[in-house]
C-alpha cells in the first residue's frame, strides 16, 4: 500500500510522513493544543496538490541536455577539492584539526561557527557542493560508475567533517540511503548507517572533549558517552523537530509578535519590511542561561512555521498552498520516475522540517539538485540497480 502510494504521489507521501513524524515532539511539549494548525497546513497542501494535478502540465516538453556521466565522474571530485582547499585557505586552518587540540567545548563551538564566517560565495558554494552536487553525484555514480564513487565519497567526507558540522556528514549519502531502502538492499543500508553513526559519534566526542553537563546537555548518569550519543541522535531525529514547533508556537506571538513578512528574508525584501532572524530570538527564549553567557545559537523550525511567524494561521494556510503547488511542479521534472523523485527529494523535504522553503530551495540545494538531474539524467532513464 505504501509502495503503491509512493509510486503515484512520491513527494506528497514523503512530505506528509515527515510532518507526521514531528508530532510526537510537539505533543510531548504542548499536548494537542496546536495540532489543529498542523492539520490546517496538511489540508492546504493536499487541496493545492490535487487542484494543481488537474492542470495538464505533463504536456510540457523540456529540452534535456544529457551531459553524460563521465563529466560528473571527473568534475565532482575536482569541484569538491577546489572548494575544500579554498575554504581552509581563507579560514587559515582546518577546523577539525584545531578542534582536536581543544579541551573546552565552547572553544569547539566557536570553531564550528567560524567555519561559516567566510566570503558568501565560498559559504554558499560549499553548501551546494555538500547538499546538492555530492548527494546527486554519489547516487548516480554508485549505480552507474562505481569506480568514481569512492574518490568522490571520501573527498566529500573529508570536507564535511573538517567543518565540524554533523548534518553535512550525512547529507551526501541520504539519496543513496533511500535507494537502498527502495531496492531492499538491507546489508548495504546497515553498513552505510554504521559508518555514518561512527563518524557522527566521532564528531560528538570532538565537540564535547570534557564529559561535563551543560545547560542544553545535562549529564546522563549511567548511560556513558556512547549511550549519550545514541540518545542524542534518537532525540534529534524523532523529538527535536517537534520541539522546535512547540517553541515557535509557544513564543510567537506571546513573546515575539507576528512579523508581517519579516521572518523570511526574500519576502521581507519584497515587502520592504525589516528582516528578523527569529531562529536566534526563539533560541534565546528557550535557553536563557546560554543567552546570558552571550552564546549564540539558533532554533529554526519547519517551513510552515515561518508562515505562522509572519501572518499566524493565514500564513500556515498560505505555506500549505505554496508547498502543494511546488510539489506538483517538481513532479513535472520527474514524471513517473518515482525512484529518482524519492531519492533526490527526501533530504530537501527533511530540510523543510527545519527551515523556510526559500532557504531549502536556494541554500539547501533543492533547486541545484533539480538542475543537476535535468542536466545529467536522460528523460527516459529510471533509477535501476
Amino acid at each position: 500500500m505504501i509502495r503503491s502510494a509512493l509510486q503515484r504521489w512520491p513527494l506528497l507521501v514523503v512530505h506528509f510522513g515527515i510532518v507526521l513524524l514531528m508530532l510526537p515532539g510537539l505533543m510531548q511539549r504542548t499536548g494537542a493544543h496546536y495540532l489543529l494548525w498542523v492539520a490546517v497546513y496538511l489540508t492546504c497542501v493536499l487541496v493545492a496538490y490535487m487542484l494543481a494535478m488537474r492542470i495538464p502540465l505533463e504536456k510540457l516538453r523540456l529540452p534535456w541536455p544529457d551531459l553524460g556521466i563521465q563529466l560528473l565522474a571527473y568534475g565532482m571530485p575536482l569541484v569538491t577539492i577546489i572548494f575544500a582547499v579554498v575554504h581552509w585557505r581563507v579560514l587559515g586552518h582546518v577546523p577539525l584539526l584545531e578542534a582536536l587540540k581543544q579541551d573546552d567545548d565552547l572553544a569547539v563551538v566557536a570553531l564550528r561557527r567560524e567555519a561559516n564566517e567566510v566570503p558568501a560565495w565560498i559559504n554558499y558554494g560549499g553548501q551546494l557542493v555538500l547538499k546538492a552536487l555530492l548527494p546527486f553525484g554519489s547516487l548516480v555514480l554508485w549505480y552507474r560508475k562505481r569506480w568514481a564513487f569512492w574518490s568522490a565519497a571520501i573527498l566529500g567526507l573529508v570536507y564535511s567533517m573538517s567543518l565540524l558540522q554533523k548534518s553535512p556528514v550525512i547529507t551526501p549519502f541520504v539519496p543513496l540511503w533511500v535507494s537502498f531502502v527502495i531496492f531492499r538492499k538491507w546489508r548495504s543500508f546497515i553498513s552505510l548507517s554504521a559508518i555514518m553513526v561512527t563518524l557522527l559519534a566521532f564528531l560528538v566526542m570532538v565537540a564535547n572533549p570534557v564529559d561535563e553537563a551543560t545547560p542544553t546537555r545535562p549529564r546522563d548518569e549511567g548511560y556513558g558517552h556512547v549511550g549519550r550519543i545514541v540518545i542524542s541522535l534518537g532525540s534529534r531525529i524523532f523529538l527535536t523537530p517537534g520541539w522546535t514547533l512547540a517553541a515557535w508556537f509557544t513564543h510567537i506571538p506571546q513573546d515575539i509578535p507576528f512579523q508581517e513578512g519579516g521572518a523570511i528574508r526574500p519576502l521581507a525584501a519584497v515587502l520592504g519590511v525589516p528582516y528578523r532572524d527569529l531562529s536566534r530570538e526563539v533560541y534565546d527564549l528557550e535557553y536563557p542561561e546560554l543567552a546570558a553567557l552571550n552564546t549564540q545559537g539558533t532554533m529554526a523550525s519547519a517551513s510552515f512555521m515561518y508562515g505562522w511567524a509572519n501572518f499566524g494561521g493565514a500564513g500556515i494556510a498560505m505555506e500549505g498552498l505554496i508547498m502543494g503547488v511546488w510539489l506538483v511542479l517538481v513532479n513535472v521534472l520527474f514524471k513517473d520516475r518515482w525512484r529518482w523523485a524519492c531519492c533526490l527529494c527526501v533530504f530537501p523535504l527533511l530540510s523543510a522540517s527545519a527551515t523556510s522553503l526559500p532557504t531549502v530551495l536556494l541554500t539547501h540545494g533543492w533547486l541545484a539538485t533539480l538542475v543537476l538531474f535535468w542536466l545529467f539524467i536522460p528523460p527516459d532513464s529510471e533509477l535501476e540497480e
